[in-house]
């Protein structure tokens, strides 16, 4: 992760500073988690070296232990129940927002099965393959909840089979309803112009600046097209969700979005200034070739 972000002054683990690894934010309640571990150590494990898989003592063996521990108390149990899958609830129930804050609701969140999934880290230390499906949406709160299916491992497509016919039968995912479809994320199949071996590549450059208006800020945006241009291409622009108006000239189009200046000053975060806008451009041909971009403005990107 570090490596992808190219950063500098943060190229590796070993450069981080500890004391900022997931931090405890001003006025929250400590964490609660039994098996106390300090992420600050990581920072050292990686200063010493990792040490190679092949080179850590009794790997074998103790891999060799988890299989067999699998296979003793739960395939052989499946066995002997009769049983093709083990089927229980995602979750057993949802921690109250203000569980960072509120004894009480802490209390709720912190219990297993609730901060952590239902059979916590027993499937994935195990290697036992689960694959979990929508149950439906509690009718109180409409929080959205899953069907874990637990089976025998090495048996990944009768488990998807199981996973799959329960939720085709049921029909019992839900649309959220703070985010409602958007018309512009569907796209009409075309008949391809030419084969896709045969057409140079699309890329775009996106770029926006924000310039201060009184209590607004005025975002510029360019995008430039690198590919051909045809009376069908589709150019979708957004600033922070909402389609703005762009004019073509060449092969550069430009637009320009209004959004209130405390929009760029709220502060999501003790640790970091405000985030800005999000600008996202879509480009797609006739042929059906696409590219994208996104920049940040308004905030520190």
């Amino acid at each position: 992760f570090l490596r992808a972000n190219a950063d500098p002054a943060i190229p590796d683990l070993a450069s981080v500073d500890g004391a900022k690894i997931f931090p405890q934010p001003p006025g929250t309640l400590p964490d609660r988690y039994e098996d106390s571990f300090d992420l600050t150590e990581y920072v050292g494990r990686a200063k010493r070296g990792v040490t190679p898989f092949e080179a850590i003592p009794e790997l074998d063996a103790g891999l060799k232990g988890l299989e067999a521990t699998r296979r003793i108390d739960f395939e052989d149990w499946l066995d002997a129940q009769g049983l093709d899958a083990v089927v229980f609830p995602a979750v057993a129930d949802v921690g109250p927002a203000d569980a960072d804050v509120n004894e009480a609701s802490a209390a709720l969140a912190w219990r297993n099965g609730t901060w952590v999934a239902n059979g916590n880290l027993v499937p994935r230390h195990l290697g036992i393959p689960t694959v979990t499906v929508p149950m439906g949406t509690m009718a109180d709160i409409g929080m959205p909840v899953g069907l874990t299916f637990a089976g025998k491992a090495y048996e990944d497509t009768k488990l998807l089979r199981l996973a799959g016919d329960f939720e085709r039968f049921g029909q019992r995912r839900t649309s959220p309803p703070r985010t409602p479809e958007l018309p512009d994320d569907v796209f009409a199949a075309r008949p391809a112009a030419r084969q896709p071996d045969e057409a140079p590549p699309l890329t775009v450059t996106l770029a926006a600046e924000a310039r201060r208006a009184g209590d607004q800020d005025e975002i510029t945006v360019t995008l430039d097209v690198h590919g051909e241009i045809g009376t069908e291409t589709s150019v979708k622009v957004h600033v922070n969700g909402q389609p703005i108006r762009m004019q073509r000239t060449g092969a550069r189009f430009t637009g320009r979005a209004v959004v209130p200046a405390k929009e760029h000053e709220r502060i999501h975060s003790v640790w970091r200034g405000s985030y800005g806008s999000i600008i996202s451009a879509v480009v797609r041909l006739e042929d059906g070739r696409a590219a994208g971009a996104y920049v940040v403005t308004g905030g520190i990107g």
